[in-house]
């Protein structure tokens, strides 16, 4: 439930009091902004409307979006790809949209290494749509198979919080990945890897002792290697 505005909130966007497409996040310094628009809804003199998709300019007159927007830049805009408003190092808020430029449906290498989505061309930048409200989501699932009928398959979710960091993800912020790291990825200190190299089994398993092996077989009596690991047995 969205909580109404108090005197301490009252300095920050929410979706009754959007700040301006104008407003830029910690990460924008420059004139030209590439965002996510998340939990979205286009209006047309207050009301819910479809939001044509592939039309020319003049349609979207008098249309107006209000979401939350961040960055697609840096280490916060991997987050904003995620949709993971609210939480770690993301400086979002709540926008009102209302020079809409065009709308399509294509892929950009921007948004998730050229995952297919929406996006939105304004005078101020170009935004990767998420997902809407819930209370649009209905009109949004009509815009998109209005356009043409499998568009309705495309769907953009908000990213799993587990797993291992996605391809897409820019290998420069890969520690900045909160969950799993992938193993093919993980590096190993030099002077690990250096302290490690002795405790490789084989014939000169212990390069300490060059020639001689890490274990004898003997050493295992009174014990026998069977498929579900080692068992006793009693020395006859």
């Amino acid at each position: 439930m969205e909580q109404a505005m108090t005197e301490v909130t009252q300095y920050q966007s929410s979706p009754n009091t959007p700040w301006p497409e104008t407003e830029l996040t910690e990460e924008e310094q420059i004139q030209w902004v590439s965002r996510v628009l998340h939990l979205f809804e286009f209006r047309r003199n207050g009301a819910l409307v479809t939001m044509p998709i592939g039309a020319s300019e003049p349609a979207y007159k008098e249309i107006a979006v209000v979401g939350i927007v961040g960055t697609l830049v840096g280490k916060a805009g991997l987050f904003s790809q995620c949709g993971w408003f609210g939480n770690y190092d993301l400086d979002w808020f709540w926008c009102q949209i209302t020079d809409i430029r065009t709308v399509e449906l294509r892929s950009d290498i921007r948004f998730r290494g050229g995952a297919e989505c929406v996006w939105m061309s304004t005078s101020q930048g170009d935004y990767a749509l998420l997902l809407p409200r819930a209370a649009y989501t209905e009109m949004w699932e009509a815009s998109l198979c209005s356009h043409r009928s499998e568009a309705g398959s495309v769907h953009t979710s908000v990213w799993p919080t587990q797993g291992t960091r996605p391809d897409w993800w820019d290998p420069h912020w890969r520690e900045s990945w909160p969950w799993d790291k992938d193993p093919d990825a993980m590096e190993v200190e030099e002077d690990q890897q250096m302290g490690a190299e002795w405790m490789r089994f084989g014939p000169r398993g212990d390069t300490r002792f060059p020639g001689e092996p890490l274990s004898h077989l003997h050493a295992l009596l009174p014990w026998v290697i069977s498929p579900n690991g080692l068992k006793y047995t009693l020395k006859k």
